[in-house]
């Protein structure tokens, strides 16, 4: 891993863990974590911790690929998903470790920075990967974001919302995840939303059990009440897929 050597008190740690799912597709759990002081002495640093399940085999050649290369585009902002894991992570705390120097330059404050990404259970030939990132740059809080990433396990294509669900399914989606929102927010978080009739957004993932929506912060109520998620089961969805 390369860090720009004007930077003081480098911790960095590496492992890997290989596991195998259902689906036949193995992943390797790849962590990464790092502390940077920004000044010899000082108590401001970066931290980053970057934890991922990484396709390994199981699958095609072409699909893994396909896989690794959207995973790595929402992960880092990389195309290229065929570069070595360790190589890649290690790149972009490099970009982050020279954005920190850059940024608090005569303003000194701590970062933090953490991914984590996990597959879920496949559902047949589709199987979701949930990526969630915090990041923290000064000010009263951080701030979270959580994607689900979807995949046909045929040819490692990322499933979209009209992959699923038949022409215009819009207004009837809107209808059942407004209906399952009360039960899944609770009623305290229920309670404080400021959009009260959700529309689907496109950030789902799918399971066994059927299909969740995910809110972020600030999207439909406010920052306390965290990332909302809508768990809409299969039988719900019946008229709507395709």
């Amino acid at each position: 891993m390369r860090i720009t050597s004007y930077f003081f008190g480098l911790l960095c740690c590496v492992s890997a863990v290989v596991s195998c799912h259902r689906s036949g597709l193995v992943v390797v759990e790849v962590r990464q974590s790092c502390s940077v002081a920004y000044e010899e002495g000082g108590a401001d640093s970066l931290k980053v911790d970057v934890t991922l399940e990484w396709p390994e085999e199981g699958l095609r050649s072409e699909v893994l690929d396909n896989i690794r290369n959207d995973i790595a585009s929402e992960a880092f902002g990389e195309q290229d998903g065929s570069a070595d894991i360790d190589t890649s992570v290690g790149t972009y705390i490099d970009t982050l470790v020279n954005r920190y120097r850059e940024y608090n330059e005569g303003f000194i404050f701590s970062w933090d920075e953490m991914i984590d990404g996990r597959f879920l259970e496949p559902y047949g030939d589709i199987q979701s990967y949930l990526l969630y990132r915090y990041e923290y740059t000064g000010g009263a809080h951080g701030i979270d974001y959580e994607n689900g990433l979807t995949y046909n396990l045929k040819d490692g294509s990322r499933v979209m919302e009209s992959d699923l669900f038949v022409e215009g399914y819009e207004e009837e989606l809107s209808r059942i995840l407004t209906a399952r929102l009360p039960e899944s927010a609770g009623d305290d978080v229920y309670e404080m939303l400021f959009v009260k009739t959700i529309e689907p957004n496109g950030n789902f993932y799918v399971t066994p059990s059927g299909v969740t929506y995910i809110y972020g912060r600030y999207e439909i109520g406010p920052y306390v009440i965290g990332i909302v998620h809508v768990d809409v089961p299969w039988e719900d969805l019946r008229a709507l897929l395709k």
